[in-house]
């Protein structure tokens, strides 16, 4: 799917040179790799992501500064940023697009220097905080309301992306550019796999509060139900999912302990076929209930019904749609009664998946948003950086 080349493979000297920022993604993120940069490649622009990664190369004719992995994260914020901010300065780059909060001072001095710079709001910063376990509970509420408030202070200084709809209530007037499947995924045809147990998946990084403690529990609904997770776990969250599954835990297959699996092999799994659903039963919480989980229209634009939980965003997008089912899911009971709906009335389940498919192909695609980045793009080009 991707093809390697040595850094001084460079575009040409005609194209406008857009420079990428990332301290915390990969630069292979779905998002950044795979839909913008593809995309912003593939219309003329010379395009350079700087991120942590092993070597500098070219993927794709796009063009990867490497930078050290930082070890934890006090250096990432703090040493990363600022060789990230350096290269960025010699990169000498029309617009910068960068996709991290802690990256906004950096963006800010190449703001002064003249520049474009578009932050790419990936996540609600007031409600992500309160969720990470790594800060003391007790410190959470603070950071959260000065670090909302820092970024919302901020952020006038940039052109705003916003990844999500519900990011608008923060950040009104942004451009949304919503993360959309991309084409190879919707024109895909699953691979027959002939009779196989009921098997739900789940890709995408496996955590507490993205439902990982419900799906790992799924193996007791049926007798011979599979539940594949499929994204980055933890080896401390991998064995407590196995504590949890037993005696079944066998048909608990965790695929990704302490690593990230690359988007190429996500599309494969995917390509499997034979999946009863795809699961997103995350618990609520005021990070998740607004969100729209970019594996929905994944699991659509692959044909697999989806099984989720029963927050007003997701439940209109299944009314919209028909394309799975909602849940309560703090309800054993109601999880269990879906998956074996779907087990128990096939052509249905078949009709969901088509249905999902169909809305891809016609509306909730990565084309559509590829239009509205590449127009903000050439308007971006057409101003002066320093009005």
């Amino acid at each position: 799917m991707t093809e390697s080349l040595s850094l001084e493979a460079m575009s040409g000297p005609e194209a406008p040179r857009v420079t990428h920022l990332t301290s915390v993604h990969s630069p292979f993120d779905n998002r950044i790799f795979h839909k913008e940069l593809r995309s912003l490649r593939g219309n003329g622009f010379d395009v350079v992501i700087i991120a942590p990664h092993s070597r500098d190369e070219i993927v794709d004719g796009i063009s990867i500064w490497a930078e050290p992995k930082p070890r934890f994260r006090l250096e990432r914020m703090i040493r990363t940023t600022r060789r990230i901010y350096k290269r960025a300065l010699s990169s000498k780059a029309r617009i910068f697009h960068f996709h991290d909060s802690e990256l906004i001072v950096a963006a800010l001095l190449l703001r002064l220097h003249g520049a474009h710079v578009v932050y790419d709001v990936h996540e609600n910063l007031v409600t992500s905080i309160k969720e990470k376990e790594y800060i003391p509970a007790i410190l959470r509420p603070a950071l959260s309301l000065a670090g909302g408030g820092l970024e919302n202070s901020l952020s006038r200084f940039f052109t705003l992306v916003i990844a999500e709809r519900c990011y608008s209530a923060r950040f009104p007037g942004a451009t949304e550019i919503l993360n959309y499947p991309v084409h190879e995924l919707f024109e895909m045809q699953p691979r027959p796999d002939g009779a196989s147990p009921p098997r739900l998946l789940f890709t995408g990084e496996s955590r507490v509060d993205r439902g990982a403690i419900i799906h790992g529990s799924l193996v007791h609904a049926l007798p011979g139900l599979e539940v594949h997770l499929v994204g980055r776990c933890t080896s401390r969250l991998a064995k407590r999912l196995e504590e949890l599954a037993r005696p079944h835990e066998k048909r608990l297959r965790i695929v990704g302990r302490d690593r990230l699996i690359p988007y190429p092999d996500i599309l494969n799994t995917y390509a499997r076929g034979g999946w009863t659903a795809g699961l997103a039963l995350f618990p609520p919480n005021p990070n998740n209930s607004d969100k729209e989980p970019t594996k929905l229209f994944e699991y659509m634009a692959a044909g697999i019904p989806i099984i989720c939980s029963d927050f007003p965003a997701w439940r209109d997008l299944l009314a919209r749609t028909n394309a799975g089912i909602c849940v309560n899911p703090s309800s054993a009971a109601e999880m269990t009664e879906a998956v074996l709906h779907l087990v128990n009335h096939p052509d249905e389940a078949r009709a969901m998946g088509i249905n999902g498919r169909r809305a891809v192909e016609t509306k909730l695609n990565w084309r559509t948003q590829e239009k509205k980045l590449l127009k903000l793009y050439r308007t971006l080009l057409s101003r002066d950086p320093r009005s």
